[in-house]
């Protein structure tokens, strides 16, 4: 499957991968509210745990749930909810690990994203409709163009975020942004081709690409 052309240039790196379980397809699983949740999903044989691989359900407002199978659902995996024309998704407290291009080239314009979270993969929200999203305090990394070639005008970046990975907000609409102290890089293109004017980088931010922000911006150091 293709993403959205992004124009920066992305280094893709392998992320370690649950050693394969029990594979269960086409299970349906919890309904909350009036949402259906279809799933391939794979029981990781190291933790008991829940991946979902493949969503195969028909709604487009998608609440996912904690469990299936009463074990716990903690990674979305690679491209496991791509083109599947969503409009809103709902990632419970549960899930740790989103990965590469799990939510990718949807009409999401909804996305409340669970407080266990740790790693958003690349491209994993790229190709959407997203004004506004919140990264909750759990997440330490937004790796590349996770967050590429939405709408977004309002990014709220969570207080544990120590990288922003290269073109993580590439091509939006944001005006400002707010970095957090716990950030200690930030990539090429990360915040590149938005409407940003003026930001303020905390000292703690070690690496800072020269690029990471349009030629035009003004960069305060604190």
């Amino acid at each position: 499957m293709k993403y959205l052309t992004i124009a920066v240039i992305i280094l893709i790196v392998g992320f370690g991968a649950c050693n394969k379980g029990e594979t269960v397809k086409q299970v349906q699983s919890q309904r909350q509210a009036a949402t259906p949740t279809d799933f391939e999903y794979e029981i990781c044989s190291e933790t008991d745990k829940v991946i979902i691989l493949e969503y195969i359900g028909k709604d487009t407002n998608v609440v996912i749930p904690p469990e299936i199978g009463e074990r716990a659902v903690v990674k979305i995996g690679c491209d496991a909810f791509i083109d599947k024309q969503l409009t809103s998704v709902t990632i419970p407290n549960t899930v740790t690990i989103i990965e590469n291009g799990a939510f990718a080239n949807n009409q999401l314009t909804n996305v409340t994203i669970g407080n266990s979270v740790t790693e958003i993969h690349g491209l994993a929200f790229a190709g959407n409709r997203l004004t506004n999203i919140i990264i909750p305090n759990s997440v330490e990394m937004i790796r590349y163009s996770a967050f590429a070639n939405n709408q977004l005008t309002n990014v709220t970046i969570g207080s544990s975020v120590r990288l922003i990975d290269m073109g993580a907000f590439y091509n939006n609409q944001l005006t400002n942004i707010i970095i957090p102290n716990s950030v200690k890089r930030i990539d090429s293109n990360a915040f590149a081709k938005n409407k940003i004017t003026n930001v303020t980088i905390p000292n703690a931010v070690k690496i800072l690409a020269t690029n990471a922000f349009d030629k035009n911006v003004t960069i305060t150091r604190r």
